[in-house]
């Protein structure tokens, strides 16, 4: 998985045999505040649909501390087995993937 986090920047996903599905392009940036992207989601991977994709950077209760709001607003076919995928997808992307890529930068 692949972001860049600018203008017309891509969420890509990218295989080593050249395969790959480009998920999101940053439409709008806010940076240290927020990051909006646009996506497609094809008739394979549970659409046709399209994916509006705002994450926010929001002061925690505690001094010092963040929290990381996602909110994803799909239209299109959206059916149970899309909820679920998009549910479990970004679980693994924030709740795993990206948790233990901070927590890897040590504290």
């Amino acid at each position: 998985m692949t972001f860049e986090p600018r203008l017309g920047g891509q969420l890509r996903e990218q295989a080593s045999n050249r395969a790959g599905v480009l998920w999101y392009s940053v439409i709008a940036l806010d940076p240290l505040r927020s990051v909006d992207l646009a996506g497609n989601l094809a008739a394979r991977y549970g659409g046709p649909a399209t994916s509006l994709l705002r994450i926010e950077i929001v002061p925690g209760q505690a001094d010092g501390s963040s929290v990381l709001k996602l909110t994803d607003s799909v239209f299109g076919r959206i059916g149970p087995e899309l909820r679920t995928s998009i549910a479990d997808g970004w679980q693994a992307i924030i709740g795993q993937g990206m948790v233990r890529f901070l927590e890897g930068r040590g504290s």
